[in-house]
């Protein structure tokens, strides 16, 4: 990326981070979505080093009594990262813990718009002048600012995401290789491992790439290789986690969604994985669109096969993210 681009990048994240910051001092502590929740898991992480398993590994007084984190059903490489942070900031009390988390959470959003940025410049590499627009519109989303600012995966996830996104651009307008189709297969997997609704974007790439392939290289074989590749890297990067889940639980995916002190028998309720698929995609309709909606709307001017494609995944996205708006205001 240019210097320039560097510089005015710069200046904008010196406008945003302070306002993420602020943002962050007027919400009281648990007061995002299942916040308490979440730092539950990170604690227990940073804690024990172990992952919590079906009964309670951890249980501390938080809020209004002992319980243990109902969000040990999510794949662990967020609260990973989290729990090295609270290790880190763990000998200055409780308070600095939850900030140096929160901390990290804004980091990970100032990601989220820098790999977005990217994706715009890739895209619009003829109107280099239109690459901040998706940037801005996406952090002029109340969503987006509000989760940069509490302890929540979905954070974690949108750094995921805009690679995710960023790694397909690439591979849409720069042209298939190995090396760009292995990079878009690892950071599915990746973002597998950090939330299920990243996994949404495999159906999408495996739509995309064998069209790209093709239309390439004209060989059926650098088709099936790309594909392929796009199934076999992101099951073999998350792939152990619905192993242990299966072997723990008897099912790739599983919820704990109520507290074991309210039921002594262990954990309490089993979701089979379509019931999972389907609350991940609602958790990806209502709170990780804010951060990946916005450069559709540019893409759809590109000339091509893909205009009709971005087109209609702006009509799709678009009320999705004002609905997105009006729930975060």
């Amino acid at each position: 990326m240019p210097r320039r681009d560097l510089v005015w990048f710069g200046l904008f994240a010196f406008v945003y981070v302070p306002l993420c910051v602020t943002l962050e001092a007027s919400v009281p502590c648990r007061g995002g979505p299942d916040e308490g929740d979440h730092y539950l898991y990170i604690r227990a992480l940073g804690d024990t080093c172990r992952l919590p398993i079906r009964a309670p590994v951890y249980a501390g007084r938080l809020g209004g009594g002992d319980r243990v984190s109902r969000q040990i059903q999510h794949p662990p490489l967020y609260y990973l990262v989290g729990a090295v942070v609270y290790r880190l900031a763990k000998p200055w009390g409780p308070a600095a813990t939850w900030k140096a988390v929160r901390g990290l959470n804004i980091a990970l959003g100032v990601a989220a718009l820098y790999l977005l940025l990217l994706t715009a410049r890739l895209v619009l590499s003829r109107r280099r002048d239109l690459s901040f627009a998706p940037v801005v519109l996406c952090a002029l989303v109340p969503a987006s600012a509000y989760l940069s600012c509490v302890v929540t995966n979905e954070t974690g996830a949108a750094p995921c995401t805009s690679a995710v996104q960023y790694a397909l651009a690439r591979v849409i307008w720069l042209g298939p290789s190995r090396r760009r189709l292995a990079a878009l297969a690892l950071l599915l997997g990746l973002g597998g491992l950090t939330k299920y609704t990243v996994l949404v974007w495999l159906p999408a790439c495996l739509c995309v790439v064998p069209v790209v392939v093709w239309r390439a290289r004209r060989s059926w074989r650098l088709v099936a290789e790309g594909v392929t590749t796009i199934l076999t890297v992101p099951l073999a990067v998350c792939g152990g986690w619905f192993v242990r889940n299966y072997l723990l639980y008897g099912v790739p995916v599983f919820r704990n969604v109520i507290s074991p002190p309210l039921f002594p028998g262990g954990l309490p309720q089993i979701a089979a994985l379509p019931d999972e698929l389907l609350l991940s995609c609602c958790h990806l309709i209502y709170r990780s669109i804010p951060m990946a909606w916005t450069p559709y709307w540019l893409i759809a001017q590109t000339p091509g096969w893909t205009r009709l494609l971005c087109r209609g995944s702006f009509v799709i996205t678009a009320p999705i993210a004002l609905g997105a708006v009006f729930r975060a205001v």
